[in-house]
C-alpha cells in the first residue's frame, strides 16, 4: 500500500494538483484473523495512512460474523480522526455446487448498519454477495440512526511494521523519518 500511495502522490504532483484537488482513497482488506492477507492488523493501516496524509480510508471486510467488522472499524477508529468506510461482503462466500453463495441478506446487513456507525465508520456501503436491496437496507437504517460521537484522538507517535505497532511513551508527534521502500526512487 505505501507504494501505491507514494505512486498515486507523485501522479497528483505531476499533475499539479494539491492535497485539496485530489483526495487519495487506500483500501485494504481484512480477513477473518482481523489483519490483511500480508498480516497487517487494522491500527497499523491506519497510523501508516495518517502518516502519510492519505485522506480517506475504504475497508473491504470478509468475515464471517458481522460482529467482527464492528470491532475491526472500533480498532480503525481509536487511532485515528479520519474517514473511515467500510464495504462489508454479504458474508463470507460459500460454494454450492457450482454457485457461490453470501449468506447474508439485505435485512441483516442494514441490521448492522447502526453498529458500524456507532463502532467509529463515517460511510458504510457493501460488496461482495450484495444487492441493492442490501444498499437500500443499509441506508435506510444509517438514515434512522444517530451514532453515537467518536472521540477525538489525541495526537501520538507510534512505530509500525508490516505486522505490529508500538505506541511510544512520548505525548508529542515526532519528525517524521521514512523508510525507502523503492530503492529507484530518490
Amino acid at each position: 500500500m505505501r507504494a501505491a500511495l507514494l505512486g498515486a502522490k507523485d501522479a497528483r504532483d505531476e499533475l499539479g494538483k494539491t492535497k485539496d484537488d485530489v483526495k487519495i482513497i487506500c483500501q485494504f482488506s481484512f480477513s477473518e484473523d482481523g489483519r490483511t492477507i500480508t498480516g497487517t492488523p487494522p491500527e497499523a493501516a491506519a497510523i501508516l495512512m495518517d502518516a502519510m496524509e492519505a485522506r480517506y480510508r475504504r475497508y473491504q471486510l470478509f468475515l464471517r460474523d458481522l460482529n467482527n467488522y464492528c470491532r475491526l472499524v472500533e480498532r480503525m477508529a481509536a487511532v485515528t480522526n479520519l474517514p473511515i468506510s467500510i464495504q462489508p461482503n454479504a458474508g463470507m462466500p460459500q460454494l454450492v455446487g457450482k454457485e457461490t453463495i453470501f449468506p447474508l441478506g439485505p435485512e441483516e446487513m442494514g441490521e448492522y448498519a447502526p453498529r458500524f456507525l456507532d463502532a467509529g465508520a463515517t460511510y458504510l456501503g457493501a460488496c461482495c454477495g450484495s444487492t441493492p436491496k442490501s444498499i437500500e437496507a443499509i441506508a435506510k437504517a444509517a438514515r434512522a440512526h444517530t451514532p453515537a460521537e467518536r472521540p477525538y484522538v489525541e495526537p501520538f507517535t507510534a512505530f509500525t511494521s508490516r505486522t505490529s505497532v508500538v505506541k511510544s511513551r512520548f505525548a508529542r508527534k515526532t519528525n517524521h523519518h521514512r523508510e525507502r521502500i523503492n530503492p529507484n526512487r530518490p
